[in-house]
Formats: C-alpha cells, sequence, structure tokens
C-alpha cells in the first residue's frame, strides 16, 4: 500500500483520520474485540497499516489492543466519550500548532517574516478546527451515519 505514515513531526493527512474515524465507528458498533484483519477489510487497508493507524490511538486511550492469537480492538471509552478532536490529536504526535502548515513541503522556501504571518494564521486556523471537532463525539457521528 501507498499510504505514509503519518511522521511525529508532521501533520497527519485526511484519509489517515477518515480511517481512524470509519474504523472507531465499527468498533462503536461491536462489544467484542475485533481482529485487525477484520477492521483492515471492512475499511479496505492493509492490516499493518490498519495496527500502525490504531497505535497511537491505544497510547491516547481511546482504544484498547489486545496481542495475541484471540486479539484485536475496542473501544476503551464509550462513544460519547471520544471527541473526534482527541482522535485528531491522538494521531498527530505533535503539537497541534503544526497541524495545519500553511506552507508547502517542498518548493521554494517562504521569506521568514511571511512564515511567521503564516504561522500565526495556521495556529488560528488550527485552534478554530479543533475548537469544533471537540463538540463532536463518535456517538454522534455514528447517530448521523445511522
Amino acid at each position: 500500500m501507498s499510504q505514509l505514515m503519518p511522521s511525529r513531526f508532521g501533520p497527519v493527512s485526511p484519509g489517515w483520520f477518515a480511517v481512524a474515524v470509519q474504523t472507531l465507528v465499527m468498533l462503536a458498533h461491536s462489544e467484542d474485540i475485533c481482529p485487525s484483519a477484520n477492521l483492515a477489510d471492512k475499511v479496505g487497508a492493509h492490516a499493518v497499516f490498519l495496527r500502525r493507524l490504531l497505535a497511537p490511538l491505544a497510547r491516547a486511550g481511546l482504544v484498547e489492543a489486545r496481542e495475541g492469537r484471540v486479539g484485536g480492538y475496542r473501544l476503551a471509552r464509550q462513544p460519547q466519550e471520544i471527541t473526534l478532536g482527541a482522535v485528531y490529536r491522538a494521531l498527530q504526535g505533535c503539537p497541534a500548532e503544526n497541524t495545519i502548515p500553511l506552507e508547502p513541503t517542498s518548493g521554494p522556501t517562504l521569506h521568514p517574516a511571511l512564515r511567521r504571518a503564516f504561522d500565526a494564521i495556521s495556529q488560528e486556523v488550527d485552534a478554530a478546527i479543533l475548537m469544533v471537532m471537540d463538540k463532536h463525539t463518535l456517538a454522534e457521528l455514528v447517530e448521523r451515519a445511522g
């Protein structure tokens, strides 16, 4: 699979966030432990990719991971206790101010003064996005999706 892992020092792709949320929604519908292979099949991802995606969610206390032959994943909290902001932050692995860089990752670099201006705007955008995502829970998403 050609998907890149999120960098500890860079933003998570929107695709990663969507796959994580979809996986959490599936876990919200199950009371049992769900093997990563089953989850991966349902979201159309490779099981190794999904395990790497779920690792930071487990470290953040959003999912519980069990190893071994009967291992898998389940929610560590009730869906109404998991905000989309918490999921996003768990996947970031870096401070919130680095979540949405406005400077391209390749090509010409910005002048330092322009970079500072973009950084200030980027921090404001990050705060607004996280404020909205913190208002919405996994349970709400499950209800909206039917």
